[in-house]
């Protein structure tokens, strides 16, 4: 848990007053003009019944991105029995998405791709009081993200700051969520492959096996087979067309 002497960063930090005033604006104008339909989570969220957010919204070149909630409460993750209020993981959920929008757009921008698996090692919510399903409510994300830089592209190490706004822009709460990137299990193994390192080969051979049970359990069909990997694994060669194979293979949905 986060020590609660720590500031939550905040739009406030960032913009004037005027700009400030202008950020609303341009929000309230987004939203007029449709910012209450979802985006295409396809990569983010595998179930479209569960998408919580409409189209995220940057303002201006700002690394501050916001999203209106939708209203219909069966689109969320359902609670047994139903909850009156958000639970701890509906304010992840709604974070979840926004995050992952505004990390493709900054990987865009960046003219890179990002590698890696996030550890979320940090989390605190900060509210004046519980979020109800009856609110009409819109989340803001400033995300901080420092990279390192890889052949294959960027591992990051990211703050998330998060304000949850009423209908009127007033702050219902905040939210702070810290990700530190690692890499997948199959990434080290290719690399180690490329060294010629012991062992690599049997140790790629067996998490292959243990994707390839995952993918039937959740009904995926890889673009590659994994008898096909297993006999690159074993013959090489160990190329970039080798990597995009495992990348595919390693996901539990379509890239």
């Amino acid at each position: 848990m986060m020590r609660k002497e720590i500031t939550i960063k905040a739009i406030e930090d960032m913009l004037s007053p005027k700009e400030i005033g202008d950020y609303h604006k341009e929000w309230n104008n987004f939203l007029s003009l449709g910012g209450n339909i979802p985006e295409d989570y396809r990569n983010i969220v595998k179930k479209p019944e569960h998408v919580v957010i409409g189209k995220v919204w940057q303002y201006k070149d700002n690394p501050i991105y916001r999203a209106k909630v939708l209203p219909d409460r069966l689109s969320w993750i359902p609670m047994d029995p139903p909850q009156p209020i958000w639970h701890e993981y509906h304010y992840w959920q709604v974070f979840e998405q926004l995050a992952q929008t505004s990390r493709k757009r900054y990987f865009e921008q960046k003219g890179k791709r990002h590698i890696g698996k996030g550890k979320t090692p940090i989390t605190y919510t900060d509210l004046k009081e519980p979020i109800n399903f009856s609110q009409r409510v819109s989340v803001e994300l400033i995300p901080e993200i420092r990279i390192r830089e890889f052949d294959r592209g960027i591992l990051t190490v990211e703050n998330h700051y998060c304000t949850f706004y009423n209908t009127k822009d007033e702050v219902l709460g905040r939210y702070f969520v810290k990700i530190i990137g690692t890499l997948r299990d199959y990434e080290v193994l290719f690399g180690e492959l490329q060294n010629g390192e012991e062992n690599a080969q049997e140790r790629l051979v067996t998490k292959i096996r243990s994707q390839e049970r995952k993918l039937r359990k959740y009904g995926r069909t890889p673009k590659t087979p994994p008898e096909e990997l297993i006999k690159q694994t074993k013959q090489g060669p160990f190329d970039e067309s080798f990597y995009i194979k495992l990348e595919d293979f390693f996901s539990l949905w379509e890239l």
